[in-house]
């Protein structure tokens, strides 16, 4: 795939946009001419049937390839309207339009029409020779490889949206290609009425508000937890004697054991109790996907005989009244509101955690005291681990691991002789579940040598005893996105599904693929939620500086421009010596120039807003643009304080709280508005300022969790399961009597979205 076109690449100077379709692979410039060439192909395949699956029931096979076969002649008439413009080659890119448009011809469409079309067109003449009284389509779908066939131009569909994708970034309409996506599907929540309210324990107070990130305060409280919480200063030693304890889920009537996993909560109690009380149901109902693109889901999916949680359980920093009151009482409430009789009774459900990062923060005994050494949780689990970490054994050869990496993504000693032991459990043909607390993906892009330390360990561990890790979970970031290796060294599903409760983070930012400079890549993307179109448009946006969170900012940012305006007033000696109007563009520039005492400190402005544009992986052309547009930042900035500072000189009352008090508050309130609309601007342009952008928004948007089943064949299936909207006032809904569940969101009506799923086929035991 491609990240760039004028929204993604647009921040280097070269424009520079890189491809990755199949085999081909390299850098694009695009001239106008390729842009306009692009955004004409784009139109031309995103209109065609190749765009929409086919089923035994649905689409046919001779249309399809017909409408592949017919794309031939419509790119060499484009190419050649468009002439050598489109083929030129640049100093920096290695590839053209053209150039990508014929090798997608030649080395992605071809080989499935030339295999293909002499097959159906010898199929369809058999029917004409024997008169056969059959239509062409029924006679099609008799043919004894359309079900081969299909499953070819399915797997060509992907590739085909990756050419679309390209041409709409080409083109520098990237947006377009979500429309050509199709989105989750999605059923209703049936309402429920609570005869009986819930009785909270005493002393709830639940967190009805998310995190104010931007709020100095808060900033200042997690900073010092990060300092107590920091394995180097505070120790990191196992929780308790280290000794290996399987835990063993028993499969139930059903034959089947059923696994849950959530993952970043606690965080504001409405997203969190609204995953809760989806996780404590009885069983969910997921609808089938209309575009027959993920498995059909097995009925009622029924609540997990073991509750997961993979990291950040609590935020902003760990504890013990924060996991009380964020984490515990949402499920305590959720759990006792469950009428129905369930197959996973309270007290019979076991749960187990990883530590993530804000775990650590604030110290990682209290995460011990509530999920290591306890011997329940929230009053419904069974807490079944006696370390951080942990080994679950599953039916059919299927296990499960839960590690501890820490801040610095490692294993300590003890941790690794833990899993020494466990992996002398596993047997050729076994596999693993491995549970992270940051994506695997994630690592590759940002800390390569702490992924390869980690790779090796995983190899010794579970590879080199010859069991497989076919799936990987973790959470970490806020949203769900699906990565497959595809480096032919295994095949693993990295999942990354942070959507318990914590803020909406953005995922029209994820790269398509890992490493995304130039070389073959380890990890593509496939699915992601929510879809880059909603997401973009879920930023902070100008009207959020209202919320109270930003009034410190405006205070702290306002005494910033008033000691700007005394510095500048240490050159005039008095207030009154400057304060004649400026006559003409001369004098307000000399006066700019005479106010040289402040320069070091816009100086130093320029540098914290470049090294607060922060991209999302160390690639050169991703750091060049987010240092360019960090400077741009710097520079506005510096606009806007000279332009506060003037407008205090000529306009308005000469006097010390007018230039030091009134003026600064006003620049503070505008500083932090282009602020916010740099941050935004510079997260929807480039891969950079994701949590700037969106943790002041405190979204509770597209939250998620996974539920797992494992049958008696030993077959694994995997449902991500989306909740968007969540619903607005649980915690008072909760405990009303008659109150309807979910309560009302604004955004609209609940709903469960089938957002991703997978079946994986029983172990091949040696």
């Amino acid at each position: 795939m491609l990240d760039g076109g004028r929204e993604g690449a647009a921040m280097w100077e070269a424009k520079v946009t890189e491809v990755a379709i199949g085999q081909i692979r390299g850098l694009v410039s695009p001239s106008d001419a390729e842009r306009t060439a692009a955004f004409e192909l784009f139109v031309e395949l995103a209109s065609r049937t190749t765009t929409t699956p086919l089923t035994p029931d649905t689409g046919v096979i001779r249309e399809s390839l017909d409408s592949l076969y017919g794309f031939f002649g419509i790119t060499r008439g484009i190419l050649r309207e468009h002439g050598c413009d489109v083929a030129k080659s640049r100093n920096d890119g290695n590839l053209t339009l053209a150039a990508i448009a014929l090798r997608v011809l030649n080395e992605v469409i071809r080989p499935c029409i030339t295999r293909w079309h002499p097959e159906l067109t010898s199929w369809e003449e058999q029917r004409a020779a024997d008169g056969h009284g059959a239509t062409s389509i029924e006679w099609e779908r008799q043919w004894p490889h359309a079900t081969e066939c299909r499953a070819d131009l399915n797997a060509l569909r992907a590739q085909v949206r990756n050419y679309i994708d390209s041409l709409a970034r080409i083109a520098g309409t990237p947006s377009l290609t979500d429309l050509i996506v199709p989105p989750p599907a999605s059923g209703p929540l049936t309402p429920v009425v609570l005869s009986e309210p819930v009785a909270p324990p005493s002393g709830a107070q639940p967190r009805t508000q998310m995190v104010r990130w931007f709020h100095p305060v808060e900033g200042f409280h997690s900073m010092m937890a990060h300092r107590r919480g920091d394995p180097v200063r505070a120790g990191r030693s196992p929780a308790g004697d280290n000794t290996l304890h399987l835990i063993e889920p028993t499969p139930g009537d059903d034959g089947c054991v059923w696994l849950d996993y959530v993952s970043d909560l606690g965080d504001g109690i409405d997203p969190t109790l609204a995953v809760a009380w989806q996780l404590t149901r009885d069983s969910i109902e997921l609808p089938d996907d209309p575009h027959h693109e993920l498995p059909a889901p097995r009925g009622d999916l029924r609540r997990g005989q073991l509750l997961v949680m993979g990291g950040d359980q609590v935020y902003p920093y760990a504890s013990r009244e924060k996991y009380r009151q964020q984490t515990e009482l949402p499920y305590l409430l959720a759990a006792q509101a469950q009428t129905s009789d369930s197959a996973v009774s309270p007290g019979t459900a076991a749960m187990v955690a990883i530590p993530g990062n804000h775990d650590w923060y604030g110290g990682i005994s209290t995460f011990d005291e509530v999920f290591v050494h306890a011997d329940e949780f929230a009053g419904h689990w069974n807490a079944a681990q006696t370390e951080r970490w942990w080994v679950v054994r599953l039916p059919h050869g299927w296990w499960m691991w839960g590690l501890d990496t820490a801040l610095d993504n490692t294993l300590e000693a003890a941790q690794a002789d833990y899993f020494t032991e466990a992996s002398a459990m596993l047997a050729p043909g076994d596999r693993v579940i491995l549970c992270s607390p940051v994506p695997l993906w994630q690592l590759r892009q940002k800390r390569e040598r702490e992924y390869a330390a980690l790779r090796q360990t995983l190899h010794r561990l579970v590879i080199a005893r010859g069991a497989t890790i076919p799936l990987f979970l973790a959470g970490d970031s806020h949203f769900f996105a699906h990565y497959r290796r595809v480096d032919g060294v295994a095949t693993e599903d990295h999942i990354t599904a942070g959507g318990g409760g914590a803020f909406l983070q953005p995922t029209h930012n994820l790269p398509e693929q890992v490493p995304y400079e130039r070389g073959a890549p380890d990890f593509k993307l496939t699915t992601r939620w929510p879809r880059p179109v909603d997401s973009r448009s879920l930023a902070t946006s100008l009207g959020g500086i209202r919320d109270r969170q930003f009034r410190w900012l405006f205070v702290i940012i306002g005494a910033v421009h008033a000691l700007f305006g005394a510095l500048i007033t240490v050159r005039a000696g008095s207030l009154g010596d400057v304060t004649d109007p400026a006559e003409s563009a001369t004098d307000a520039a000399r006066w700019v120039v005479g106010a040289w005492p402040g320069w070091p400190l816009l100086l130093l402005l320029v540098a914290a807003m470049v090294v607060a544009t922060v991209p999302n992986s160390g690639e050169s052309q991703l750091q060049q643009g987010a240092k360019k547009f960090g400077f741009i930042h710097g520079i506005a900035q510096v606009g806007m304080f000279v332009a506060v500072a003037a407008f205090g000189r000529w306009v308005g009352p000469q006097e010390w709280w007018w230039h030091f008090l009134l003026v600064p508050l006003i620049g503070g309130v505008l500083s932090t508005a282009l602020f916010v609309a740099m941050v935004r601007w510079t997260n929807r342009h480039i891969r950079a300022d994701d949590t700037l952008a969106f943790s002041s928004s405190h979204l509770t948007r597209y939250k998620h969790f996974l539920r797992m089943c494992i049958d008696p064949e030993g077959t694994l299936s995997v449902y991500a399961v989306g909740l968007d909207p969540v619903g607005a006032g649980w915690y008072e809904a909760l405990t009303t009597a008659g109150a309807v569940i979910p309560p009302f969101d604004p955004a609209g009506a609940p709903k469960l979205h089938y957002v991703w799923g997978k079946r994986f086929p029983p172990a091949t035991r040696t």
